[in-house]
């Protein structure tokens, strides 16, 4: 199963966290808050299954060849990235507009 809808919030909000924070002043403070970000994201993920092999190559698909249209993409892989919740961070583009 994938990380649920609100562990995958808290995840990107820590992932967030932990690139502030490196993008800062390096000090004790920065680097044990870093140091606690960092295990508590780690303990977020650490049930968390890897995605299905089909959901990774669309993906990898989709990155590889930005100029796919919708007609690439089958009926059961659009279904697959609802299941997965990867549905949200697609965009369509209609050509000529």
């Amino acid at each position: 199963m994938l990380v649920e809808l609100e562990a995958e919030k808290q995840a990107s909000k820590r992932q967030l966290e932990l690139e502030r924070i490196a993008r800062g002043k390096a000090s004790k403070e920065a680097i044990t808050t870093f140091a606690t970000t960092y295990a508590g994201l780690a303990e977020l993920l650490q049930d968390t299954q890897d995605p299905p092999e089909a959901l990774v190559d669309l993906l990898n698909r989709l990155r590889e060849q930005p100029g796919l249209t919708l007609s690439d993409v089958t009926d059961e892989e659009i279904a697959l990235l609802r299941e997965c919740r990867m549905d949200a961070h697609i965009t369509l583009k209609r050509k000529g507009s």
